[in-house]
Parts: structure tokens; sequence; C-alpha cells
């Protein structure tokens, strides 16, 4: 009977086959096989929703920033009309096709300005009695670091601020333009900042002589086409030690290719424009550009911290815009102005075209109450 109990046992406690453990092995490799694919195809879906919708968000922000300051620029005097308009307040104008330099006359928001009057008041009072102190910061600071700490205190900040678009490429800080292969595949950000104009850093050294007087070198600004050209030479090098002007703000939207802007005259469009040789304003700006395949859609290193930030007006905006449709009434306005939007579009290889009027001319016609000529049928729509 023991023995008979000692095999009844071994059978109970048999362990699985060579087979059967194959077998839950295979099983157990097609389940992690199907998770991974599950995984990854998620994944890979939602990596291209973002970049087709950041390509949404490039044409959207792009069309919107472009509006608004060329809308404030048509309170100067444009090509074309009478300088001897009193009305009329002279712009500085300069462009190329790496991107443009202009002067404009930002609105006077009333909701900004009393939200700056109680944060200006609550900073008053949590610093009473110190603002009469002079700091060692106070002493060494820069002429222009001062103007700028009088220009940011001052309660309108002044009637001009200038606006800088430019197109910057990305790429690492170790490899040099001239050796990339394919320039073509080369991607861009399109860079928005906004500075002091150059003249109230001038007035301002008229007014404030230093203590020694000895009057330092006039900074440049950080950032500019100025530095930008100096990019990889000695210059650049031994600027590092240098003082610069920063920006009052710095906006920053990546991933286009070909990028390109234009500047029309009234017969043509131009690659360059200066408000000191042909005159005031351009009648209206362009820029083209394409967007990369998505498998080679790159993002750039960190931004400043106000880059790339979504406002509320940006979240509450639908996709439903007039910006995505086939706009008609637009095109039959282009029409009308004689072929303006058509001749560019005809001319150039770029998919995305985007044309901003600068404001009021005399004798001119407008295109419309769109300021946006897209060709029909590619109107913001992503490959």
């Amino acid at each position: 009977m023991s023995v008979q109990q000692k095999n009844t046992s071994r059978e109970h406690c048999r362990g699985f086959s060579v087979m059967e453990l194959m077998i839950a092995l295979g099983l157990l490799s097609v389940l992690m096989l199907v998770g991974w694919g599950m995984m990854d195809s998620l994944q890979r879906s939602q990596e291209r929703s973002w970049k087709l919708s950041q390509r949404i968000r490039v044409l959207r922000l792009t069309r919107s920033w472009l509006s608004e300051d060329l809308d404030h620029l048509a309170r100067g005097g444009a090509f074309g009309s009478n300088p001897n308009d009193t009305g009329s307040t002279p712009m500085n104008f300069e462009g190329d096709i790496t991107g443009f330099t202009a002067t404009i006359l930002p609105s006077l928001d009333p909701v900004l300005f009393l939200q700056r009057l109680g944060d200006d008041r609550m900073e008053s009072m949590a610093g009473y009695g110190e603002s009469n102190e002079v700091t060692l910061e106070s002493l060494a600071a820069t002429p222009e670091e001062l103007a700028t700490l009088q220009w940011k205190e001052s309660m309108w900040s002044g009637d001009k601020i200038d606006v800088e678009y430019r197109l910057e490429p990305i790429y690492d800080q170790e490899t040099v333009l001239a050796e990339i292969q394919d320039p073509e595949t080369l991607q861009y950000e399109i860079v928005r900042r906004e500075w002091i104009p150059e003249a109230y850093f001038d007035q301002f050294r008229s007014t404030n002589q230093p203590l020694g007087g000895v009057q330092t070198p006039k900074a440049q600004r950080k950032g500019s086409a100025a530095t930008g050209s100096q990019a990889g030479s000695l210059e650049a090098m031994a600027a590092e030690e240098t003082e610069w002007i920063p920006p009052l703000k710095e906006t920053r939207l990546y991933g286009v290719i070909n990028p390109k802007f234009q500047y029309f005259d009234g017969s043509q469009w131009l690659d360059d424009w200066s408000s000191g040789v042909q005159g005031g304003l351009p009648r209206a700006i362009a820029i083209t550009f394409d967007f990369p395949p998505v498998s080679e859609f790159k993002k750039p290193p960190p931004p400043p911290d106000d880059s790339e930030l979504d406002s509320a007006a940006d979240d509450s905006m639908e996709l439903e815009n007039p910006l995505f449709e086939a706009q008609a009434n637009s095109m039959e306005s282009l029409r009308q102005t004689g072929g303006l939007g058509d001749r560019l579009v005809e001319s150039s290889e770029s998919e995305y075209v985007i044309i901003v009027e600068t404001g009021r001319r005399d004798g001119v016609p407008t295109l419309g109450t769109d300021p946006v000529g897209i060709p029909a049928g590619r109107a913001g729509v992503p490959r």
C-alpha cells in the first residue's frame, strides 16, 4: 500500500512537459507582440496627430501675427501715399527673404492697462522705501539696461515698438550650414521678436550721461539679423562676453522648410525692401513655405520661456477657420488687384502662400476683408 501511495503522489506532483512549456511561452510571446504593436501604433498615431496639429498651428498663428502687426502699420505712410499727410507717421521697414523689421503702433488695450496699473501698485507698496536706494546693480548697468527698465516701469511704455520676423534654421551648434548636404530639407523656425525702438535708446543716452562721463559702446540686439550674420565667425565667438539688448518678447514657431519672405511694390514681388530706398512700406507682404514629411518633423532645442505659448484666444479658435477653406471671395479680390496673388502663386514652388496687406494706401484697391490670399484647393490643408 505504501508503494502505491508513493506512485500516486508522484503522479499528482508531475511538472509541465517541454511541449507545454513551449506552447505557453509561444502564447506569451504572441500576447507581448500584440501588446507592443498596439502601443507602438498608438504612439505613432499620437505623434502624427500632434505633428499635423502643429502644421495647422503654424498656419494659423503666422497669419494671425502678420495680420495683427501689419494692421498697425496702416497708421503710417505706405508706398505711394502722400508724404505731406499730417496723419501719416514715418515708419521704418527693412526686409529681405529671411525676414523683416518694422516699426508698429501697438494698440492700447484698457484691460491690459488696468491690469498693469494694479500690478505696479502692488509692487510699489511691497517695495516702499527702497525705490530711492542706489544699488550696485544699477551702478553697473549699461544705458540700454537702464532704458529697458525705465521702459518697462513706465505706464504706457511708449507709443512705438519695433517688431522683427526672422527665419532661423534648426541645426546643431557644431554643424556648419555650408556643409549641410541637402539644404532643401533644412527646417526653420519662424521667430517673432518685439524690440524697444533704437531711437528710445538714443534719446535716453543723450539725456542721461554716465557718472564718469564716458559712454559705453552702443549694444546690439541679441538674436537680430545683425548678430545672426556673424554666426561662426571670430567676432561672434568674442561677442559672447558682449552686452546685448534682449527682446521684450520672443515667440517661435518651428517645423517649416523652404521659407521665404517677399514684398509687393504694386507691380512685382521683390526679395528685398528698404523704406529708405523704395520709400514707405510695401503694399503687401507674403511668406511662402512647405512642411517636411511627418516622419522627418524635427523639434528644436527648448525655446525661450514665452515661446510657443498657447493663449486662450488660440485655444478657443476652431479648425473651421476661413484660413483652411477654399476662399472664392478672397481669390476674386486678388484678381481685382491685377493678379497680386496669382502671380506669386504661379511663380512659387511652395505649397503654402500667405499674403497680407500692409494697410491703408491712396488710390489702391484692397484685397477685401480677408487679408490672406491662399491658392484655392490648397488653403492650409496639410498634405
